[in-house]
């Protein structure tokens, strides 16, 4: 009874890692040789995902002393891996090396002007980017040391709040349905251009058009560019490899796995980033209480 039982066991185990690694072995040959359809695009979007359950595969593989599976979910954890980090940190932030620093707050429908300017000011935040608030932050004088050059019409879709005197700033247009903010200032004697976007809900036929217009924008600007934001689709797809190759920015911090409505989502697609050339480098990014806002903000300090 004890053999037969001892049998199943061994048979449950073994179909389970057999049909897990089979699966995955068809997702990754998806995203790595054929990233044209819809289909391989939104495996593409859950590659780290994949990875992770790639690691718990090969523990319990090891662990029930099945290596030959554990030998191929190895296997699949190095492609999965290469590709994960050809253009992404898994769980480090780049570091620059610099000792300046820039403090960065991002969120997305703010519905609380006050509350969410109380806390940029007791972080000591430097910039403030915002798109679709639902809170009016027109009257700008309410903050002292703050600055918005934007103008009033803009102020619902995507703008940029500054400690740093804009020497520059304005709406960039991507598509009918996608546009994003951007302010030119001088930090700690840096010149730079922050770009603000918030892609969420991208599809795949719209990523051509938007990451194209926003690459003719990085390229076309004479200083040093940070883009900060939610892109829509994680940094290891097939476009965002294409934009990072062309304008030559980095992803400088580790992957997020959050949607801004929970500090960590385990089946969010982490699509989080803050992009910069490579002297720039990323010190700590963390989420703040939401407090009377739907989405936490998300505080990113960017050193060089």
């Amino acid at each position: 009874m004890g053999y037969l039982s001892q049998k199943k066991k061994h048979e449950r185990i073994n179909f389970i890692l057999n049909f897990s690694l089979g699966l995955i072995s068809v997702t990754s040959f998806l995203a790595l040789f054929d990233r044209s359809s819809t289909f391989s695009a939104f495996v593409n979007q859950w590659q780290f995902q994949i990875y992770l359950y790639l690691l718990v595969v090969f523990m319990y593989a090891l662990i029930s002393r099945f290596f030959i599976q554990g030998t191929f979910a190895a296997l699949l954890i190095v492609v999965n891996y290469m590709l994960i980090a050809s253009s992404a940190n898994l769980f480090n932030s780049s570091h620059g090396g610099g000792t300046r620093q820039v403090s960065i707050l991002y969120q997305n429908q703010t519905q609380n002007a006050d509350t969410l300017m109380a806390q940029a000011q007791a972080e000591g935040v430097d910039v403030i980017s915002l798109n679709h608030s639902r809170a009016p932050f027109s009257n700008i004088d309410k903050y002292p040391g703050y600055y918005l050059y934007n103008d009033d019409n803009e102020l619902q879709q995507s703008f940029i709040i500054s400690k740093y005197l804009p020497l520059k700033s304005g709406r960039i247009l991507f598509s009918p349905q996608y546009s994003g903010s951007y302010m030119m200032f001088i930090a700690e004697n840096q010149p730079m251009v922050l770009v603000n976007i918030d892609f969420s809900g991208l599809t795949h036929e719209q990523e051509g058009t938007v990451y194209h217009n926003l690459g003719e924008f990085v390229i076309a600007q004479d200083n040093p560019v940070v883009i900060v934001g939610d892109f829509g689709i994680p940094a290891w797809s097939k476009t965002f490899q294409k934009f990072l190759n062309k304008t030559g920015l980095e992803v400088k911090n580790h992957v997020i796995l959050s949607n801004g409505k929970y500090r960590f989502n385990p089946f969010s697609i982490p699509s989080f980033n803050l992009l910069a050339y490579k002297n720039f480098g990323v010190s700590n990014v963390q989420f703040l209480p939401k407090n009377d806002n739907n989405l936490y903000p998300l505080l990113i300090n960017l050193t060089f």
